[in-house]
């Protein structure tokens, strides 16, 4: 009995041994072919072998050099511009003082810097703010333009580029953008700022176009949903005029 178990297991490792010879050579099979490959096509995956390293090398010099220090170019030709933007001085704020660049020459300069400049959240601020600029002074295709190419994960930035892009298309008499967008404004936010405040333009606008019934809805929204909010205070004469 133990001379039949240890032949069974005599052939096992027999078999065993057998298996592994077959493996490795296999695998030296594979190495020599890879070698073979590398060896007869050595320009080309030293090409690409280069060209890896050099891709390697450019983003991490992107991410840890460039984009930093233009980030803190963008950040430094900024303080000028929205020290004039409080103050209401719109026109050098966007366009700049002769000695100081405005937000729409800062926006222009670090665009063209791609693409080491792509992600620059300050060069994207200063979209917002030259786009409210021309808001304000009355420039509201240029307002459009930078607010529509302004992009944040700011709820509160996002949603007032929104909304303020249906101001513009407003005031150039294009209701039905400007109701879209005011609807995106009120999508994008649910809070007490700036949703109540899109909400009762939307209103406004649908009351203006004899749309009675659809701007009662709304005031009555903000009553509601929003009834600590500042747009809150006098609803009620709102929805007085639009119950009939």
């Amino acid at each position: 009995m133990r001379i039949k178990i240890f032949n069974i297991m005599a052939k096992k490792v027999k078999k065993d041994n057998s298996n592994n010879e077959e493996i490795l050579i296999d695998a030296k099979d594979r190495f020599d072919r890879i070698k073979s490959f590398f060896n007869e096509n050595k320009k080309v995956t030293t090409a690409i072998g280069s060209l890896l390293l050099i891709v390697i090398l450019f983003f991490s010099a992107r991410q840890l050099w460039f984009i930093p220090s233009n980030e803190k170019s963008v950040k430094s030709d900024m303080l000028t511009a929205e020290t004039y933007f409080p103050l209401d001085s719109f026109n050098l704020a966007v366009n700049g003082d002769g000695q100081y660049k405005g937000f729409a020459s800062i926006v222009s300069e670090y665009e063209k810097s791609f693409p080491f400049y792509i992600h620059s959240k300050s060069a994207e601020l200063a979209k917002y703010y030259a786009g409210i600029s021309y808001l304000n002074m009355g420039e509201y295709q240029n307002a459009i333009k930078y607010l529509s190419d302004f992009e944040s994960e700011d709820i509160i930035f996002s949603s007032l580029a929104k909304g303020c892009i249906g101001d513009a298309y407003w005031e150039l008499g294009d209701i039905e953008n400007a109701i879209t967008y005011y609807k995106q404004a009120i999508e994008n936010s649910n809070n007490n700022f700036t949703a109540p405040r899109f909400l009762k333009k939307l209103a406004r606008l649908y009351e203006l176009n004899n749309n009675i019934k659809e701007a009662n809805k709304i005031y009555n929204k903000i009553k509601l949903d929003f009834k600590d909010s500042y747009e809150a205070n006098d609803i009620d004469l709102y929805i007085s005029r639009t119950s009939y």
